[in-house]
């Protein structure tokens, strides 16, 4: 479809830029679509701009500069973003090696807080809650992943260096003692702690009470594969922590009995 000649109306709107020339040469009007003159912008071949005067929205120059004014304006988002994410980093450093003592942080404090899990009747600690666990039995177990560590042995007389040994980092860091203990002794503690606890009011609801029935059993069936270690005070009246040693696995699993234990941020 070929585009309608401008009538004089909207030709008498057509109006040189500021700075042209009065020599300027005429320019083609073909190829323009006269019905719909929104806003035209033509060039003459020294470049003077001929604009219809009709009103517009926007500019084309400013539309240009919106779209170069959006990138700049994300990326300065970003370099505040990021040196708000460098500063909180920094202040976290400051914190942990104590720049500012006695200012620091709740919020820091909180996340630095490591929460640990003593026995209620020894007092001793058992485990924490920076290995790896979960809840099992209804609730009525804590288990907990261990693993070997390589630690030196020490010896009495200075002038001599004690070799390396494995240890469990779990005995290790709490230094849980062993305890030698059958399945006769292992049910006659069973019964003086359950009663302890129930005392104690740290055992109550059926669901509890049968998930806390499954868990002994459960050290019972696997009893030939279990070793027993009491706390730091090797308190044999205590909680005790079991581990089990399963087919095919390098390092056991420790189950503590979890209405037995209480939780302390340290």
């Amino acid at each position: 479809m070929t585009n309608a000649a401008p009538n004089p109306e909207i030709r008498s709107r057509i109006t040189r830029a500021p700075g042209d020339l009065a020599s300027a040469q005429p320019f083609s009007a073909s190829g323009l679509n006269w019905q719909n003159p929104t806003c035209i912008v033509l060039r003459t071949p020294w470049r003077h701009l001929l604009r219809i005067s009709r009103p517009c929205t926007r500019s084309p120059r400013k539309r240009r500069r919106s779209l170069l004014r959006a990138p700049a304006a994300g990326l300065k988002k970003a370099v505040a973003l990021g040196l708000g994410l460098v500063g909180l980093l920094g202040l976290a450093g400051t914190q942990s090696f104590g720049v500012f003592p006695g200012k620091s942080s709740p919020s820091l404090d909180t996340m630095s807080k490591m929460m640990i899990y003593k026995d209620v009747v020894s007092g001793d600690e058992m485990t924490s809650d920076s290995f790896k666990s979960s809840v099992e039995f209804d609730g009525a177990a804590l288990e907990v992943k261990s693993k070997w560590l390589t630690v030196e042995e020490a010896t009495d007389d200075e002038s001599l260096t004690g070799g390396a040994k494995k240890v469990l980092d779990i005995v290790d860091h709490f230094r849980l003692q062993e305890v030698a203990m059958d399945k006769k002794g292992f049910m006659a503690w069973a019964k003086g702690y359950m009663k302890k606890l129930k005392d104690m009011q740290k055992i109550s609801g059926s669901k509890l009470m049968k998930g806390t029935q499954d868990f002994i059993k459960f050290i019972l069936r696997k009893y030939d594969d279990v070793s027993v270690y009491a706390g730091e005070s090797f308190d044999t009246e205590g909680g005790h922590a079991f581990a089990y040693w399963g087919e095919h696995e390098e390092t056991p699993t420790f189950y503590f009995i979890l209405p037995g234990l209480k939780e302390e941020k340290v």
